[in-house]
């Protein structure tokens, strides 16, 4: 998004002068006040809380949108919080450090805004399209940039493309990327040194042109190894695209035959597969505190039929495997813990098959504002009456399968009946359980649970005031898995959000 920091206080100034102004006149008429609906950037729970035609998404009052367009600016229009009802960003909504400062399930891009996340462009809304990224952006230049291999370009980057320089050469010294290859043949004046090499990088001479081995390598935006780009040709049909991995067809591949000796899976990657050949590839979750999804899309030659097997790299234990059939383009997704590691394995499908498969992949964190509470200790304070956002992605485990994620929530309660209710925004293909605990962690009666449309509600006594905790977890009997496949979309157990509210009379 092209928005100065001027833009942004504009923006805030704006909102906070309509909250300002809205509890003055409260003041003047405090009967009045509480028949008014609310405007745009307040507080809400339902549509009808908000100004005509204002609806309520991420629990304040947006301007509802199809595509870009509609929303002034350069606010972009994002899917909402209820399916199938897409908002205008506000102002405060955009500017992100991490992705917990995100409203819903939006992740913090690339340029540190907060965009859907996606894998592609049919998950976007209307007029945006799916960055290499894996994040939506806006085709509208009053909005986002995209250079010409589909990166995000952000504000006063310089890259080709954007509007701050239509030639894509900020400082006019000839080299518009500043790599060092002012005409991008990848390696005339290369001066990179084996210092400038990733963890695993070779000693290479600059001038020459690197073989694409897997030697070579940078860090990607998304924390994982990927290949550092240039002219690594392969010799074969056209040239590898640049940072992203590419296997010949002539069989000069990596070495990475074996789970022994995977390589680090780039965002998008091609892979050829020949008879009796097997890919090994590694990925691994960011360190933050969070389970995650790794959404792989796999998109076949019309020749090839493809297995796909996910191990965890800690023991080798089966996470799931799917084969698709011939020419399928198909997508399998895992939920994996923190920090851990997830080894992919490529292999040739019943019947055996020969030819090339596109990848893509990304690695979505758990949007859950409360995280990291998956224990009692990390028990996340939250108000009464207030509806809570939250997701239950339950991360495959190595080792003892009881090691499953809990989400920990403390409240203080006064003596007397309370009430949680599920609203419904939540996944229907699982049953999550909300279980009542004392400071002592002895439960309070029966655990509610809800499954298929039940929505609540479930009553609890309070004996005395004081603090309580409420564990929620997954119930649904072996019915949750870690692993899904699927040719149309990802399962609503893996990444739906659950939403509910405590209440006291």
């Amino acid at each position: 998004m092209n928005a100065s920091s001027s833009n942004w206080q504009a923006g805030r100034r704006f909102v906070a002068t309509l909250f300002v102004a809205h509890a003055v006149a409260g003041c003047n008429d405090s009967t009045s006040e509480k028949l008014r609906a609310a405007i745009l950037g307040q507080g809400c729970s339902i549509n009808s809380d908000c100004e005509d035609p204002l609806v309520c998404a991420f629990e304040r009052c947006h301007e509802a949108c199809t595509e870009d367009r509609d929303c002034d600016g350069d606010q972009r229009c994002v899917h909402g919080s209820a399916a199938g009802m897409n908002v205008c960003q506000l102002p405060d909504e955009v500017p992100c450090m991490m992705d917990k400062e995100c409203p819903g399930l939006q992740a913090c891009g690339i340029d540190d805004e907060c965009r859907d996340p996606c894998m592609e462009d049919r998950e976007c809304t209307d007029t945006q399209v799916c960055a290499n990224s894996g994040e939506c952006a806006s085709t509208l230049l009053t909005k986002d940039v995209l250079d010409e291999d589909g990166n995000i370009v952000p504000e006063n980057d310089g890259a080709a493309g954007s509007m701050t320089d239509p030639d894509g050469d900020p400082d006019g010294d000839g080299d518009p990327d500043g790599d060092g290859d002012p005409d991008g043949d990848g390696g005339t004046t290369d001066t990179r040194t084996s210092e400038d090499e990733g963890p695993t990088g070779a000693e290479g001479e600059s001038g020459t042109t690197e073989p694409f081995d897997g030697s070579e390598t940078s860090t990607s935006s998304s924390g994982l190894d990927t290949s550092d780009g240039g002219d690594e040709s392969s010799g074969t049909t056209g040239d590898p695209p640049s940072s992203d991995y590419f296997e010949p067809d002539d069989g000069s591949e990596p070495p990475n035959d074996l789970r022994e000796t995977p390589i680090p899976l780039t965002p998008q990657a091609s892979i050829y597969l020949t008879d009796n050949d097997e890919d090994w590839f590694s990925v691994q979750a960011p360190d933050d505190g969070r389970a995650h999804v790794f959404a792989l899309t796999m998109e076949q030659e019309t020749t090839l039929n493809a297995r796909v097997t996910l191990l965890a790299a800690d023991g080798f234990d089966p996470i799931g495997t799917q084969s698709f059939g011939r020419g399928i383009t198909g997508s399998v997704y895992a939920t994996v813990g923190s920090g851990t590691t997830t080894l992919i394995q490529f292999s040739q499908g019943d019947g055996g098959s020969v030819g090339r498969a596109e990848l893509r992949y990304t690695m979505i964190p758990e949007n859950d504002a409360q995280e990291p509470n998956d224990r009692f200790e990390q028990a996340a304070p939250i108000p009464l009456g207030t509806d809570i956002t939250a997701q239950l992605i339950i991360p495959f485990v190595s080792g003892d399968p009881a090691e499953v994620e809990d989400d920990w929530y403390r409240l203080e309660l006064a003596a007397g009946t309370t009430t949680i209710t599920l609203a419904s925004g939540r996944p229907l293909d699982t049953t999550i359980r909300f279980t009542p605990f004392t400071a002592t962690l002895s439960p309070i009666g029966s655990a509610g649970t809800f499954s298929g449309f039940s929505f609540g509600p479930f009553t609890f006594p309070v004996a005395t005031a004081g603090t309580y905790y409420l564990r929620v977890d997954d119930n649904s009997g072996g019915g949750y898995d870690a692993f899904s496949s699927s040719e149309v979309g990802i399962a609503g157990y893996i990444l739906d959000p659950y939403v509910f509210r405590v209440e006291q009379p």
